[in-house]
Formats: C-alpha cells, sequence, structure tokens
C-alpha cells in the first residue's frame, strides 16, 4: 500500500519523472502481493518505474555488499513493532538502513510503542495490546521503549527527529555516520513536538 501510494503522489507532481524502488523484506509472499500491487496500480507507467526485491532480515548484519551507499531514502513504516526481538536488537535496523543510504540519505518510518510509552494508558489501548500482542500476535511491543529507539538513530544518524502521535513513535533521519564516535548527546523535547538532538562528536 505505502510503496504504491508514494508512488503515486510523485507521479503528480512529475509525470516524466523515472524511479527506482527496491522491496526489502524477510517474506517473500509478502515481496510478492506489494509487487503485483505496485504493478497493478500503475500497470501505465511501468515503463517508468524500475523493481527489485530482496529477501533478507532487517535485524542480519550486514547488508549485502551491493546494497551499501544505494539509496537515496529509506522507508520503515509499520515494521519494527512487528519484529520479535528485544527493543535493543529491533535499532540494527537502523544500521542496516544507514548502511544503505548514501551520503545525505534520509531513513523516514514509524512504529506503535506501548502505552506506557505514550501516555495512552487508556483501557482501549490495554485492549489493542492484548489482542495484537498476546492474541492475534501480530506485534511484538511489549516491551519497546521510545528512548531506546531514539539512541538508536542517533548512533547512526547525523540529525534525528522524533515525536509522539496517538500510539505512534515517527520518526526521520538524515546523513548516515561514517565511523564516528559520539561524545555527548542532549535532548531538547516538548509533548507534541518534534525531538531535536544535538551531538558533539569526535571528528
Amino acid at each position: 500500500y505505502f510503496p504504491s501510494v508514494a508512488l503515486t503522489d510523485q507521479l503528480n507532481i512529475d509525470s516524466s519523472a523515472r524511479f527506482e524502488l527496491t522491496l526489502f523484506d524477510l517474506n517473500d509472499s509478502s515481496l510478492s502481493v506489494a509487487e503485483e500491487r505496485i504493478k497493478k496500480d500503475h500497470a501505465n507507467n511501468l515503463d517508468k518505474i524500475a523493481i527489485e526485491t530482496v529477501h533478507h532480515d532487517a535485524l542480519d548484519l550486514p547488508i549485502p555488499d551491493y546494497l551499501k551507499k544505494q539509496f537515496t531514502s529509506v522507508s520503515m513504516f509499520n515494521l519494527l513493532h512487528c519484529i520479535a526481538a528485544p527493543c535493543q536488537d529491533k535499532v540494527k535496523a537502523f544500521q542496516l538502513a544507514a548502511d544503505a543510504l548514501v551520503d545525505g540519505g534520509v531513513l523516514a518510518g514509524c512504529t506503535v510503542l506501548p502505552a506506557a510509552e505514550t501516555g495512552r494508558n487508556s483501557w482501549v489501548a490495554g485492549g489493542h495490546s492484548k489482542w495484537y500482542n498476546d492474541i492475534n500476535k501480530v506485534f511484538a511491543n511489549k516491551e519497546d521503549k521510545r528512548d531506546v529507539l531514539e539512541d538508536g538513530l542517533n548512533k547512526w544518524f547525523e540529525e534525528v527527529e522524533t515525536r509522539i502521535v496517538g500510539s505512534m513513535l515517527i520518526f526521520k533521519a538524515k546523513g548516515p555516520k561514517r565511523g564516528q564516535d559520539v561524545v555527548k548527546i542532549e535532548k531538547k523535547s516538548a509533548p507534541g513536538q518534534m525531538v531535536q538532538v544535538e551531538q558533539v562528536e569526535i571528528a
């Protein structure tokens, strides 16, 4: 859904533009369905869209060499809360994205956080969490922490912005780091606003 809609938006802006899209997933069925949807939705523009599929685990490092520094942007929407792994391991996905991006490239995405991390401690939020984590088992985010995810973004990117919308942590990160050492991090935030992160680094 998201790649197809994004392509529609971009083609509406510039109908002559050409796009290279790489779909990255551990599930071959998901890759196949996504590719077919894009081809169906954009049947009249397939000459402008090059699609590649990559079967790979988002937490499996390192990324294949042929994908390193190849992308201007990486989309990571609604992925992390579905990965059955400790939160500190989920941040490996940020390193993978950083390795895939060109210098100055951008990572954008979102993930659902547990109610304790967003302040949405209503019975509705609790019921949704129980359903998706314990019964339906689509989610694996009961122990996810906002600060752990933000620290992971800051470790691998020069500029990081995050904000909470409802139960979502929305994030944008720019400028993959290439072997730099961060010695100090200061966070400045206000409720409902983007978080700006200043970093002091060893050159």
